[in-house]
């Protein structure tokens, strides 16, 4: 049949297909979860339509320049998912906008005025908590597997985006007139107050004698190099009388508590 393609071009159809797909799942694989940091970044905003977001559960994270074109695109497969996943190309919005939008790109969405649509329904109790059950059954499915978020380094990864987005952003730690000091205070009692009911860090078994000792010889060779406590001059005479009245105090309490648990018919006997 005259312009069928051959055997040749089908097969090269579907090994693109097959690249075109395996690209698609790596991006989505190194997608960073900032679904909820947007969701509050935007206000509760969908970006799509401008319309405020029931739940976060309502919300999809959206690729403004859709996954399909770096999957479909030139690019060797580490650029585009830095590119597809990086945090200008990131947004939160109705799963349902989400959905319209599939390949189109942000820019296209707003030149075609599809954002000019109304909210979602809203959703009754019911049907969020529905809703909310079967997110979090994705999410163990996805975690049993280490997948997407769960996938080995991704947790750092997008800790690091949106450290970049709240810092060009002026949010979080970064926003003006925010008390560094405080918030590390806080922080440190929080911190504190897990590793206590989790036994960990210095709260561990055994952890108190080694961090004494460790403790004690970084704090001796401090005081010995800058001349302090008991290496400041003088104090070697000065702790050798203090060391010399407390070990004739305590041979005193010793000699007084030993006469004092002696039973009198002891002495009684002593004395006959």
């Amino acid at each position: 049949m005259e312009g069928a393609p051959g055997h040749r071009g089908i097969m090269r159809a579907a090994m693109n297909k097959f690249t075109i797909e395996e690209r698609t799942q790596a991006i989505r694989r190194a997608c960073p979860d900032v679904l909820a940091e947007l969701f509050e970044m935007q206000n509760r905003l969908c970006d799509l339509c401008g319309q405020p977001i029931q739940d976060l559960v309502c919300a999809a994270l959206d690729h403004s320049i859709p996954v399909i074109r770096f999957a479909r695109g030139p690019l060797p497969i580490e650029e585009a998912i830095r590119q597809a996943n990086a945090p200008e190309n990131l947004r939160a919005a109705h799963t349902e906008c989400n959905n319209v939008k599939h390949d189109k790109a942000r820019a296209e969405w707003f030149a075609r005025g599809l954002n000019d649509r109304a909210a979602p329904r809203y959703l009754d109790a019911v049907e969020l908590e529905i809703l909310r059950q079967r997110a979090t059954e994705c999410g163990r499915i996805v975690k049993e597997n280490g997948l997407g978020i769960h996938a080995p380094g991704m947790q750092a990864k997008g800790g690091r985006i949106m450290g970049r987005i709240a810092k060009e952003k002026g949010l979080g730690i970064f926003a003006p007139g925010f008390d560094l000091a405080a918030a590390g205070r806080k922080g440190a009692r929080i911190v504190g107050r897990i590793t206590k009911d989790k036994r960990i860090g210095i709260h561990a078994p055994g952890m108190a004698a080694k961090g004494g000792h460790i403790g004690g010889r970084v704090s001796g060779r401090i005081c010995k190099d800058k001349a302090i406590g008991i290496f400041a001059p003088g104090m070697a005479a000065k702790a050798g009388r203090k060391g010399a009245i407390l070990v004739w105090q305590d041979s005193v309490h010793r000699e007084m508590m030993r006469w004092h648990r002696t039973p009198w018919s002891a002495w009684k006997k002593k004395a006959a």
